[in-house]
């Protein structure tokens, strides 16, 4: 059994049910599609508030795609990211009690 390839697989899958997951949940596509009607729709952004500040339609749109982004990574790939991290340092320390055949 090799559980190497094994894990490695295991990760794969749940780190694809895990990305599937978070963006439906996120409603992502939305928001990248259209962020500012998301956004304001969804009374997360001020965007009148926005425009008197002298922003302009296309940068506040820029803004938005930015944050979506960027919180599609921060849920969307930290944890998986984190998990393999975690299981590689354990798969090192569990080598480092096997003994050595020489």
């Amino acid at each position: 059994m090799n559980w190497t390839r094994g894990l490695l697989r295991l990760w794969m899958v749940a780190t694809a049910s895990w990305i599937t997951v978070v963006v439906i949940s996120t409603d992502f596509v939305a928001k990248v599609s259209d962020p500012t009607g998301y956004y304001t729709t969804n009374n997360r952004f001020r965007l009148d508030q926005a425009k008197e500040a002298g922003y302009s339609e296309q940068e506040i749109s820029e803004y938005l795609t930015r944050q979506a982004l960027t919180d599609f990574l921060r849920t969307g790939l930290l944890p998986p990211v984190g998990a393999l991290v975690l299981g590689i340092g354990a798969a090192w320390v569990w080598r480092g009690f096997k003994q050595r055949s020489e």
